[in-house]
């Protein structure tokens, strides 16, 4: 398997013979140089060993909590149901707001 994102690749292979012939045979084609075993990428953190792949995402959902002051604010696993009272001056700013969701969308 071949992941491309833009200049960037990751290879799996089920064995380790099939993952050297495949980057050598790039190699042949291709300028690139071997990082090793995946660590990071596109903002997820991947733990390799025997039989599994551990991916987490915890660095990144830290930053984007620091980004928007909620650092310490208590976890929910469904909204709160708060309801918002629209005629409150105290309304987000629709670009904050829209930035958070994008964060959440896409790291």
């Amino acid at each position: 398997m071949i992941v491309v994102w833009v200049d960037d690749f990751i290879i799996g292979a089920s064995n380790d013979s099939l993952l050297c012939d495949t980057k050598n045979m790039l190699k042949e084609r291709f300028k690139m140089k071997d990082l090793g075993k995946l660590s990071h990428f596109l903002g997820i953190d991947f733990e390799q060993d025997d039989g599994f792949v551990k991916v987490s995402q915890t660095k990144y959902s830290c930053k984007v909590l620091e980004r928007f002051g909620m650092s310490y604010c208590k976890p929910r696993c469904a909204p709160s149901g708060l309801k918002i009272d629209s005629s409150s001056e105290d309304l987000v700013d629709s670009k904050i707001y829209l930035d958070a969701v994008g964060c959440l969308r896409y790291p």
